[in-house]
């Protein structure tokens, strides 16, 4: 079959897949869309998330699936190999449809909640077994004619989605109850972040800290870190002939990784920051090369010092951050963490203050006033 008949196939079966479920469709998916994304190995010894990594072809695939589950598997003349629990509670048109799979060990551990928030959203439940082996649990919620695709980490990440979606005041409250009972306080709060200097969502979180950064300075400790990858994408991608040091976006984005983790080394907070969100607003990465001098005489950084730094270093400066990826499991950028708790806020100075200001075991008069700053909210992940 040519090329143009597969398409012409394709189009015409999603078509109908479309005109048989009569739901819009969205994504929660948070990634980056990248034409280098599935070159080699992410990282030695990471386990892929289908849902960070799901490409056109397979979403396509998956809503075929779930199309036919839930408006064919039901019927009395159909015959379905996967096993499927129904609850008829709630809404007609509304549906909970919880994903797992033989290859997800923890799946089985949210079947409980699904059925709560099933239950308190007024949906129906459904719970399917994915032919696909993933290793993350998922589910597709059909809420007023919209239907919603996306996986989930961990119970905290899945009640902050379904809250998200539904704005259900039950779920809310509960979500907001699980984070109370997941913050660390102490003293003096540690904000460890990771990200790729040239990844979008990376800088805007960058930008949302700093404003947090200026109001408690000597109160918290910003703490930047790198993602950094192993046998990823070529030599085009990797610091080193071996490597083992590598980023999504390319050498230049590494190099630059390194840069910063120089500065970062000799250099104070402040000089740090001023650095980088001058890279932030000013560079790109195909500029990098030139800008980032630019950036440190707007810095006051010697760059002598750092290219010195940048030769002598760098292989040891990353192998640091690449043992501390693996050690916080961290997949891509933006990963924070407020005293080793995985931030999941909304991306603006005020709720990133909201999570910070729980996190101190004695809360600072600083808390009760508002963030002077105003950056756009977004979701998304490079990785």
């Amino acid at each position: 079959m040519t090329k143009k008949k597969r398409k012409d196939k394709n189009t015409k079966r999603t078509s109908s897949a479309r005109d048989r479920s009569k739901v819009k469709t969205k994504t929660s998916v948070e990634r980056e869309t990248s034409k280098h994304k599935n070159k080699g190995s992410a990282r030695e010894g990471a386990e892929i998330n289908l849902w960070k990594t799901l490409s056109g072809v397979l979403a396509i695939a998956l809503l075929f699936t779930v199309v036919w589950v839930v408006f064919y598997a039901s019927s009395p003349n159909t015959t379905s190999s996967r096993t499927t629990t129904t609850q008829e509670s709630g809404a007609q048109g509304d549906q909970l449809i919880f994903i797992s799979s033989s290859a997800c060990q923890k799946c089985n551990t949210y079947t409980s909640d699904m059925k709560h928030i099933a239950s308190s959203i007024g949906a129906r439940y459904r719970k399917v077994d994915y032919m696909y082996p993933v290793s993350y649990p998922g589910f597709i919620l059909i809420r007023n004619g919209t239907l919603y695709l996306t996986g989930f980490e961990d119970r905290e990440q899945l009640y902050r989605i379904i809250c998200t979606i539904t704005n259900s005041t039950k779920i809310c409250e509960e979500y907001n109850k699980i984070v109370e009972n997941n913050v660390n306080k102490t003293d003096k709060p540690i904000v460890k972040f990771f990200v790729m200097s040239f990844c979008p969502f990376g800088q805007q979180m960058e930008k949302v800290m700093y404003p947090v950064y200026k109001k408690f300075k000597g109160l918290v400790t910003f703490d930047p870190h790198y993602v950094i990858y192993s046998n990823y994408g070529g030599k085009n991608y990797c610091y080193d002939k071996n490597q083992r040091y590598c980023s999504m976006h390319g050498r230049n984005e590494v190099v630059e990784d390194v840069r910063q983790l120089c500065i970062k080394k000799y250099y104070d907070s402040d000089t740090w920051w001023k650095y980088v969100m001058y890279v932030d607003e000013n560079c790109s990465i195909n500029n990098i090369n030139t800008c980032w001098k630019d950036a440190a005489k707007y810095a006051g950084i010697n760059t002598t010092k750092v290219e010195e730094c940048v030769s002598n270093e760098a292989e040891q400066l990353l192998e640091a951050e690449l043992q501390l990826n693996h050690k916080y499991n961290v997949r891509g950028s933006p990963t924070v963490f407020i005293n080793d708790v995985l931030y999941r806020g909304e991306r603006t100075p005020q709720a990133f203050q909201d999570m910070l200001c729980k996190s101190f075991t004695n809360t600072p008069a600083l808390c009760n006033t508002s963030v002077n700053a105003s950056t756009a909210s977004a979701s998304g992940s490079c990785g």
